[in-house]
């Protein structure tokens, strides 16, 4: 039998950390060698136990998460960092790439997301593709830059649709059958209404959004007037533009 992968967990608010710890542990596939609040803890832990992947807030006592992921990674390099926090900022973003974090989450994230960048930052190297510790925040700004409103439902359907599509491109082949159903399942909402709600949203962006930005991935007349991307089209657009920005950026 398989040996379960070993993970630390720190997050300063106990309630969260322990709710997390239960969920990852219910898998059967994660052992949580080590969960506290405390960064200095924290790196005591992952000093002793060398564990394959670190799960961490930025703000701590003691050490902070970006003084937390600088030691970690000279006492455990093996060890992949994942960064979860509600604390974004482009050069916060910036910062934590640069220390080698393996992804960066806004919390709250999805648990499914979590999960799966768990399990692939545990496959062997040749086996992964590498994205940036600022995938999410990359989306999240791509959506902002073409106008489309962060209230919406849709915006969060459509910012988890194009990062699901962005790890697994077959999944644009299966949107009502897969996508919308993973994307309906993380946020606790019906296929149907992640279809309407992305809808909704492409709509608002398209009617009164970013035009010049809108025509330049769109590639044809931008407005009212003009029909609308379908839900699709749209997702796979942005989606694979995104891979390319990547694929380019580790070919330099």
């Amino acid at each position: 039998m398989e040996s379960k992968k070993q993970v630390v967990l720190v997050d300063a608010t106990e309630e969260f950390r322990l709710l997390l710890k239960q969920a990852i542990e219910e898998t059967g596939e994660f052992e949580v060698i080590g969960c506290t609040g405390n960064g200095r803890e924290a790196l005591d832990l992952i000093e002793k136990g060398q564990p394959q992947i670190l799960i961490t807030d930025l703000t701590l006592p003691e050490l902070d998460g970006l003084a937390l992921l600088t030691k970690s990674g000279q006492c455990s390099p093996s060890t992949k960092v994942i960064v979860l926090s509600a604390f974004c900022t482009d050069q916060m973003l910036q910062r934590i790439a640069q220390l080698g974090a393996y992804y960066f989450l806004v919390k709250p994230c999805q648990l499914d997301s979590l999960l799966g960048l768990m399990r692939q930052a545990c496959q062997p190297a040749e086996a992964q593709f590498v994205f940036p510790a600022a995938l999410e925040g990359i989306v999240t700004s791509c959506l902002h830059n073409l106008g489309m409103p962060a209230h919406l439902k849709g915006f969060r359907y459509v910012r988890e649709a194009i990062l699901l599509t962005v790890r697994e491109p077959d999944l644009l082949n299966a949107l009502t059958k897969e996508l919308y159903p993973r994307v309906g399942k993380a946020f606790g909402v019906n296929h149907s209404q992640v279809e309407r709600s992305i809808r909704t949203a492409i709509e608002h962006a398209w009617d009164d959004g970013n035009q010049p930005m809108l025509q330049s991935y769109f590639r044809f007349s931008v407005s009212a007037a003009k029909p609308k991307p379908c839900n699709g089209s749209f997702i796979a657009i942005l989606s694979e533009d995104i891979r390319r920005q990547l694929y380019r950026s580790t070919m330099s």
